[in-house]
Order: structure tokens, then sequence, then C-alpha cells
């Protein structure tokens, strides 16, 4: 919307919310369904984002409750995403 690419900041898929950083990383269904397929494989599914959070606190909340070898694996999976 900034670049005048879309005449309104609402979410294109779900018409539910503003479309901010925060909403496309973890607000938004879609987001959250992702984060879910690509770390329960990984037996992390519990670190899903339930809410709109800022991706650096994400991280850095649950980057400090992993465990250290599992850490590495996180990281790669938020990059693959971000």
């Amino acid at each position: 919307m900034r670049h005048g690419l879309q005449d309104s900041d609402t979410c294109v898929l779900y018409m539910q919310a503003s479309e901010t950083v925060g909403h496309l990383f973890f607000g938004c269904v879609l987001a959250r369904q992702l984060w879910f397929r690509l770390l329960q494989p990984l037996g992390l599914a519990a670190l899903t984002p339930d809410r709109e959070v800022g991706l650096d606190d994400w991280w850095l909340e649950l980057h400090c409750r992993l465990d250290p070898s599992a850490r590495p694996i996180f990281d790669s999976c938020l990059q693959l995403v971000v």
C-alpha cells in the first residue's frame, strides 16, 4: 500500500486484519499453518506462534527456551521462511 500497489492494507488472503509484518509472519492463519508444518517434523510444534508478535521477540524467547542442540535446526527453519 505504501508503494501504491494496492488500495487497502487488509490481508488479501482472509480479509480479517491489516497486512503488517507481524500479521504476515505470525498472525495470518496461513502463516501459523506454515510454521506448524515446518516445526512439527522436527518435534518443535509447540513453538508455533499463536499470536502476532515481533519476529525478533519470538525468536529470542524461543531460542532461549530451546535445548542448545535444537537451536541450529530452529534457526535454519526461521531463515528458510523469512
